[in-house]
């Protein structure tokens, strides 16, 4: 994407100014965690199978090993000076033996669940600009015995912010997400986190599901 090179072997984090291109022609698999917060580029991302809302201004969130890609016939090219924001990635081995990196995972807006990028007011903006600031500013620093504590805990109070943001956003409004098609996850999720001795069935999974069962 034509960014800046990291200084840390495991975490990058640079202005979305900085970036020179924008990789349009294939889809894109990082095994990485990646924080964007961005304004003033226009274009259509897919998350998965599913368009992601990505208009402006916004917040995005994406796990090691997920899948996007980027519709051109939709993509406006911004002026440079247009673009703002930040773009952070990591390795999950910079939050392993944290308690960030077990609870990291349980966080809803890091799974293909979440297809809604976080809408924020400019003041949670201010906020979260304020702490990316923070992290970059860490990141300059000469790695030294602190240096990662410090980062984890900025990035540990970054998904705070999010997830009460993410909190009000879906109180406010209603999600995208069918009923059905969110207690059908819903009861994958709980055959995967259990026993899992037999392959799980329509019949089963009809039975335990709240919805009509006529097809």
């Amino acid at each position: 994407m034509g960014s800046p090179p990291a200084n840390h072997p495991l975490i990058s984090i640079f202005r979305v100014s900085d970036i020179n291109y924008v990789p349009l022609d294939k889809p894109i698999q990082l095994n990485l965690y990646s924080i964007v917060m961005k304004d003033g580029a226009k274009f259509s991302l897919k998350y998965g199978w599913r368009e992601y809302d990505f208009s402006r201004g916004y917040l995005n969130f994406c796990a090691p090993g997920q899948v996007h890609s980027f519709d051109d016939r939709k993509y406006e090219k911004a002026e440079h000076s247009a673009l703002w924001g930040w773009f952070l990635v990591f390795h999950p081995d910079f939050i392993r033996k944290y308690p960030l990196g077990a609870k990291i995972g349980k966080l809803k807006f890091f799974s293909y669940e979440t297809n809604e990028a976080l809408h924020m007011s400019d003041e949670e903006r201010a906020l979260i600009d304020g702490i990316m600031e923070n992290i970059q500013g860490e990141c300059k620093r000469a790695i030294d015995a602190h240096c990662q504590d410090i980062i984890v805990s900025q990035i540990d109070v970054l998904l705070n912010y999010s997830e009460r943001f993410y909190t009000r956003q879906f109180i406010t409004r209603n999600s995208v997400e069918s009923e059905i098609l969110t207690r059908f996850q819903s009861l994958l999720h709980e055959y995967f986190d259990g026993e899992k001795d037999k392959l799980i069935t329509a019949k089963k999974s009809l039975r335990n599901c709240p919805c009509p069962q006529t097809i």
